[in-house]
């Protein structure tokens, strides 16, 4: 090696010039500077996506048995519609069930079930279309589902229960009573909802009345073509 002072040889490994005496000093290899900027990816936790979906049975039925006309207030949003094609889906099981306790016969079981499923149809449909001329907030046929089906929860549980009456006592007087008060109770929770809709008793109690109405004739329509079959 030499030395960087006055270029003498020295020996390698030296610190000190034995010439100059003057230190020696060494090149210091340079260290490449840190871009902040790096090319490398940063992974990021994926983002969990919940469905706005209202599927929530437990907190329906404990709010339903509180405070039914509230219950069924809150789930009149679009998102609600799963659970009232749920109860429809229900209530049209209670019913085939409750027809063959009582009939025997399938065909006709399923022929009256058909008749109320239709019937529901018709009370769907029949607020769907009368609701612009009686309220100002106008439901989607979601929204319209959903204030339908939670409404029949009543009906459901009632008509179920007396159709078992019935299988115990064989007869048919407790379906039959447990059919038109279930009726009953679920438009006069309907009835309070459009009341609050339209702020009028009056308006509420015509609309309810035309759509459970439609129900009633529909299914007295088909249940009679069905039995003349």
């Amino acid at each position: 090696m030499f030395c960087t002072s006055c270029g003498k040889e020295i020996p390698d490994g030296s610190m000190v010039c034995s010439e100059c005496n003057k230190p020696i000093v060494t090149a210091q290899p340079e260290v490449a500077p840190v871009s902040e900027d790096s090319s490398t990816p940063v992974a990021e936790a994926p983002v969990k996506r919940t469905s706005d979906l209202d599927l929530n049975f437990g907190s329906l039925f404990g709010d339903f048995f509180k405070d039914p006309v509230g219950a069924v207030e809150t789930r009149t949003r679009p998102t609600s519609y799963v659970i009232g094609i749920i109860v429809i889906a229900a209530l049209a099981f209670v019913s085939l069930l409750n027809w063959i306790l009582l009939t025997g016969d399938f065909g006709q079981a399923f022929g009256m079930t058909f008749s109320l499923v239709c019937a529901v149809a018709a009370l769907v449909f029949s607020f769907f279309l009368l609701q612009g001329k009686f309220i100002t907030t106008k439901f989607c046929i979601f929204g319209t589902l959903s204030m339908i089906g939670t409404s029949l929860i009543s009906f459901v549980i009632l008509y179920f229960f007396g159709g078992i009456a019935d299988a115990v006592f064989e007869t048919n007087i407790f379906s039959q009573a447990s059919y038109a008060l279930g009726l009953i109770f679920s438009a006069l929770i309907v009835s309070r909802v459009l009341e609050e809709k339209t702020d009028s008793r009056v308006k509420s109690f015509w609309m309810t009345l035309i759509m459970f109405g439609s129900f009633t004739s529909i299914y007295a329509l088909f249940s009679f073509i069905v039995t003349r079959i």
